[in-house]
C-alpha cells in the first residue's frame, strides 16, 4: 500500500502512540516554577538519565542541568552535560527526548535531586526529588541454553538491556536446515515467533559454532519484555534447539537505539501539527506512478543472480506487466520475484512476491504471494499465497508459459501493473526504480515455499519503465526447447549411496534417531526438505528396506519420549504417506492416509503414537560437516551412539496380501524423517541384519 507523506508521518505518530519505548525506571515528572520548564525523568542505568518531552523556553540568563546530594535543590549542585556533551547554559527546547550524561565520578545512586538551575541567580527553574529506593536498571545474567538438539550450549545469557542478549561460549553443530535466533511470546517457543539476526547481521541459518561469544539484538520497536522465551528455534522443523525464559521482574537499561527511536519520536511530533496546518491536503499518488507516467513497450532483461542464470525479463503492455522468471534451478525448486513495500531498501517483510515453479508432470505455477514473515507457510502465517493469508485476497497473477530448455526453466506470467488488493499487493510504479528482491528455493509436498536457498544479498533496484534494454547474455539462437516436463529426477550430485536394509534374517530394525547428512544425505536421497535428523535403521541413514507378506518383523524404537521437548520426542509409525507427521494433520488429511502400524486410538476415537521409546541418538563430533565426507561410509565411522535411560519401544508389523508394494516409515510428530518400505511375496534368502558392526 502507498501512502502520501502525510498519511506516513501520520502513520508513525499513531504508532508511537500505541506501543510506547521502554524508557528505564520512571522517575517521575518535573516540578515547573519558572520559565515553562516541565518534563519527565528516566533512569537509563547509574550514569544515565533520559529526559522525555523537555519544554523550556530558554530565556534563562545561566540555566544548567543541576544536581546533587543535598536534600533539596540549591548551589552545591553540580552541572549534568546537556545532550551534545556541552556545558553551556541550556537554550530553548519545545518537547524534545535528551539523553543525559552524568559526569565522570558520579552515579545516580549518590543524587538526591535533579533541576534546571540558574547559577547567576541561585534560581530552582523545575526540579525533581529522587526516591533513595529507586531501582536503577543494570543488565541481568539469566540462565545458560540448555542442550535440546543439534549441541547448542552456551554459558549463561546476559540480557545486557532492553534489546540485546550476550551468548557466550555458544556452540551449535551447525546441522540444523533452518536455525535461527528466536523468540517468542509463551511458555514454549513457537512458529508464530520473531527471528532475529545473527551477530553479523545476517538472516542466514545459523553456521556452525565451537564457543563463540555472540551478541543477538532485537528489532526496532520491540524490547526483550515483549517476549518470553529466547534460544535457537529451527524454522524448518517447527523444532527449539535449546532455550530459556526472559524474566520480566528485571529491570535492564534502555537499548541505545530505544532511545534513539524516542528522540526521533518526540521530534516527530513537534513537527507533525505544523505539517498538518501548512499542507492541509495532499493529493494521492497515482496507482502505478510517483511522479507521472510513460509506459513503454519493449522487452527487458535483468540478471538477478549469475551463478543461477537466474533472469527477470519483462514488458509493460498498457495496465499490465509481462514476465518472464529464468533460471538453471532443480526440478522442485522455485523462482521467486518481489516488490519491497519499502521504497528505500530491498525488504522481504511484508513484500509482494510471485512464485514460480515447474513441477514434476511439466506444468508451470506462478502463484501471488504475501510474505507476512519469513517462515514457511503454516496455515494463514508466514510466506503464504495471498488467497491463503484472506479469504478476501485472490491470486492476481495470471500463469501464460512454461518450458525447459537447454536446462534452463522459463516461467511466464502476466499481473497487474496496479496492486489490487492494497494489503497484500505492490504496484509496479512507471516513473523510476523501485526496491525488488528475489529468491530461490524448495517447494515443499504442499506446492508451498520452502525457505530459501539463494536470495539477494543486499538492495535492488529496477526501473521497469526504462527505455528497453537486455542486460542478459544473448539467447541461445541454437536452443531447442523440451515439452516443459523435466526429465525424471536422479540423486542430486555428489550425494550419498544408501545401503539398503533387505530382509533381515532375525526380522529386527533398529530405529533411531541421527543426523540428516547434510547436502549428501535426506534431501539428495529423498529429494524433500528435512530438518537436521531423519531416522536410522539398524545404524544406516534413511535406507529403503525390504519386507516379506507374511513375516512378522520387529522395529525397536528409541527415537525419543521426552513430549515437553519435541526435539526429542520421535515416535515411529508406518504410513502410506510419504511425508509422515500425523500428530499435526487435519481431519481430511488423516482420512488420506492409511496407517499400518504404530498409531492407537483412545476409547474417544482420538490417535495417539503406539510406539515411543527412550532417546538414543547418533552424533557427529561437534564443529564437523557432512558435506567434508565423500561418502556415507566414512560419515558412518565418525558417528558415536549416545543413549539416554529408559526403555526401549517394541512396534511388531505383520504385512499381508492388502499391504501395498510401497509403504514408508516416519515420526508421528514431525515430517520427513523417514523413507521407504518395500513390500514384497519373497526375499531373497539373506543372513544379512543390515546392522552396523
Amino acid at each position: 500500500m502507498l501512502l502520501d507523506s502525510r498519511a506516513w508521518v501520520l502513520w508513525t505518530v499513531l504508532a508511537a502512540a500505541a506501543a510506547e519505548p521502554y524508557l528505564g525506571t520512571r522517575i517521575g515528572k518535573l516540578n515547573t516554577h519558572f520559565h515553562g520548564v516541565s518534563g519527565e525523568l528516566y533512569a537509563v542505568d547509574d550514569t544515565t538519565l533520559y529526559l522525555k518531552d523537555f519544554h523550556y523556553d530558554g530565556t534563562g540568563p545561566d540555566a544548567y542541568f543541576w544536581a546533587g546530594s543535598t536534600t533539596r535543590p540549591d548551589h552545591t549542585g553540580f552541572i549534568i552535560p546537556d545532550e551534545k556533551g556541552r556545558t553551556t547554559p541550556l537554550g530553548a527546547y519545545h518537547g524534545q527526548g535528551l539523553v543525559l550524561k552524568l559526569p565522570a565520578g558520579q552515579t545516580i545512586s549518590k543524587i538526591r535531586w535533579f533541576a534546571v538551575w540558574c547559577r547567576k541567580f541561585r534560581a530552582n527553574f523545575g526540579d525533581l526529588i529522587i526516591p533513595r529506593n529507586l531501582e536503577v536498571p543494570k543488565p541481568a545474567v539469566l540462565k545458560a541454553l540448555p542442550t535440546w538438539d543439534h549441541g547448542v550450549s552456551s554459558g549463561r545469557v546476559s540480557l545486557v538491556d532492553s534489546q540485546t542478549f550476550l551468548v557466550p561460549d555458544f556452540k551449535y553443530d551447525g546441522l540444523g536446515p533452518a536455525a535461527y535466533w528466536w523468540v517468542s511470546k509463551g511458555p514454549k517457543q513457537h512458529r508464530g515467533g520473531t527471528r532475529l539476526l545473527d551477530e553479523n547481521g545476517s538472516d542466514a541459518p545459523l553456521a556452525p559454532a565451537t564457543g563463540k561469544t555472540v551478541f543477538i539484538s532485537l528489532p526496532d520497536g520491540l524490547s526483550a519484555y515483549d517476549f518470553d522465551r529466547f534460544g535457537v528455534w529451527c524454522d524448518a522443523a517447527q523444532v527449539d534447539f535449546g532455550s530459556i525464559s526472559i524474566p520480566h521482574d528485571v529491570r535492564v537499561p534502555p537499548s541505545p537505539r530505544q532511545l534513539a527511536l524516542a528522540q526521533a519520536e518526540a521530534q516527530q511530533r513537534a513537527v507533525v501539527p505544523r505539517v498538518q496546518q501548512l499542507q492541509p491536503t495532499v493529493a494521492p499518488v497515482k496507482p502505478a506512478s510517483r511522479t507521472g507516467s510513460r509506459s513503454p513497450r519493449g522487452l527487458n532483461c535483468q540478471v538477478l543472480h549469475e551463478p543461477l542464470g537466474l533472469e527477470l525479463r519483462w514488458v509493460l503492455d498498457r495496465d499490465q506487466a509481462v514476465m518472464q522468471m529464468v533460471g538453471r534451478v532443480r526440478q522442485g525448486e522455485y523462482m521467486s520475484f518481489g516488490l519491497s513495500k519499502d521504497d528505500t531498501k530491498s525488504r522481504m517483510l511484508d513484500a509482494d512476491a510471485v512464485v514460480t515453479w515447474i513441477d514434476r508432470n511439466g506444468r508451470g505455477h506462478a502463484v501471488d504471494y504475501y510474505l507476512s514473515s519469513k517462515e514457511q507457510c503454516v496455515g494463514s502465517r508466514g510466506s503464504c499465497p495471498d488467497d491463503k493469508i484472506s479469504r478476501g485476497a485472490s491470486n492476481s497473477v495470471t500463469m501464460l508459459d512454461a518450458a525447459v530448455i537447454n536446462g534452463y526453466q522459463m516461467v511466464t506470467f502476466r499481473r497487474p501493473q496496479a496492486a489490487q488488493d492494497p494489503n497484500y499487493d505492490q504496484h509496479i510504479y512507471s516513473d523510476g526504480p523501485q526496491a525488488v528482491m528475489w529468491a530461490v528455493g524448495p517447494v515443499n509436498d504442499h506446492s508451498d515455499a520452502s525457505y530459501h536457498s539463494a536470495h539477494n544479498q543486499g538492495d535492488v533496484f529496477l526501473d521497469f519503465a526504462r527505455q528497453p534494454a537486455w542486460n542478459c547474455p544473448a539467447p541461445d539462437e541454437d536452443a531447442t526447447a523440451s515439452n516443459g516436463a523435466p526429465e525424471e529426477s536422479a540423486p542430486a550430485e555428489g550425494a550419498w549411496r544408501i545401503p539398503p536394509v533387505v530382509c533381515p534374517a532375525d526380522g529386527v530394525f533398529q530405529m533411531q534417531i541421527g543426523p540428516a547428512g547434510g547436502r549428501k544425505g535426506y534431501q539428495a536421497v529423498t529429494g524433500q526438505v528435512g530438518w537436521g535428523i531423519a531416522w536410522y535403521v539398524n545404524g544406516v541413514l534413511i535406507p529403503e528396506i525390504w519386507v516379506e507378506r507374511g513375516k512378522t518383523y520387529t522395529f525397536v524404537v528409541e527415537g525419543g519420549n521426552d513430549p515437553e521437548n519435541t526435539a526429542k520426542n520421535h515416535p515411529l509409525y508406518i504410513t502410506s504417506d510419504s511425508g509422515g507427521g500425523y500428530e499435526h494433520k487435519s481431519v481430511a488429511e488423516r482420512k488420506a492416509e492409511r496407517v499400518y502400524a504404530g498409531v492407537g486410538r483412545h476409547k474417544n476415537g482420538r490417535p495417539y503414537p503406539a510406539a515411543v521409546g527412550r532417546l538414543c541418538e547418533w552424533q557427529l563430533p561437534l564443529g564437523e560437516q557432512p558435506d567434508r565426507y565423500s561418502s556415507f561410509e566414512q560419515f558412518q565411522q565418525r558417528l558415536k551412539l549416545q543413549c539416554r535411560s529408559g526403555s526401549s519401544a517394541y512396534l511388531r508389523w505383520t504385512p499381508d496380501r492388502n499391504t501395498p508394494d510401497l509403504v514408508y516409515y516416519q515420526c508421528y510428530t514431525h515430517r520427513h524423517l523417514g523413507w521407504k518400505i518395500h513390500v514384497v511375496d519373497s526375499c531373497a534368502p539373506t543372513n544379512s541384519t543390515g546392522r552396523r558392526g
